[in-house]
């Protein structure tokens, strides 16, 4: 599995047609799930990918690594990729890696606009019907399940208050008991990797010397 503090340049593949996304990342995990994140809420920026995985469902993608890079490469080879392929085959909204994004960072008055326009946003009903479909039957793997929980814990660490109290849309909510059934049956002999039990360990340290230091203890 990929450390999140690791760069590269990675590819996303349609299994179906062979025609592919090149992109290059100082993350490479982080930017994984967010390719995957706003893919699946259909907002995703590069209107070609999204179509297509609209059209053809998210098992038909797959997302890999091609080289782990220093950041001085990630833009160099992410173009010589690029110029390896008749550009038709390519997602790529452009022929050029785009070298003004590289360590690029939003004011926090674009991000605050990015997720009002995210919030307020529906899916048409055919949409719906087709994220419906692609996830018919569809199970996450061990690998994609780790990676969710190990990007929950970095952003926790940027706003530990993100989703707390009255901001969890779970609040004052209870789960019912054919809930609880299924989701203990889900995670019924499941076991985590060495070390995404060290993250979560550190995580439930670095929560409970808060807590000491928040009551005095």
């Amino acid at each position: 599995m990929i450390e999140e503090d690791k760069g590269g340049v990675y590819q996303i593949v349609n299994k179906i047609n062979g025609k592919r996304y090149i992109g290059s990342s100082k993350k490479l995990l982080i930017r994984f799930q967010e390719h995957k994140n706003n893919l699946r809420k259909n907002t995703h920026c590069n209107k070609h990918l999204q179509q297509a995985w609209n059209k053809y469902g998210e098992d038909n993608f797959i997302i890999s690594t091609i080289s782990l890079l220093e950041e001085s490469e990630l833009v160099p080879s992410e173009q010589r990729l690029i110029d390896s392929y008749i550009f038709k085959e390519l997602y790529n909204l452009k022929p050029k890696a785009d070298r003004l994004m590289t360590g690029f960072r939003h004011s926090e008055n674009t991000k605050r606009k990015m997720s009002l326009s995210r919030k307020n946003y529906k899916h048409s009903e055919d949409t719906k019907r087709k994220i419906s479909i692609a996830h018919i039957g569809r199970k996450r793997s061990k690998e994609e399940i780790e990676n969710r929980i190990i990007l929950k814990i970095e952003r926790d660490k940027d706003n530990p208050n993100r989703i707390r109290g009255k901001n969890n849309p779970f609040y004052g909510k209870k789960h019912t008991e054919e809930t609880k059934k299924k989701i203990s049956k889900a995670n019924k002999g499941r076991s985590h990797t060495k070390e995404t039990k060290l993250k979560m360990r550190n995580k439930s340290i670095e929560r409970w010397a808060s807590k000491k230091e928040l009551f005095n203890v």
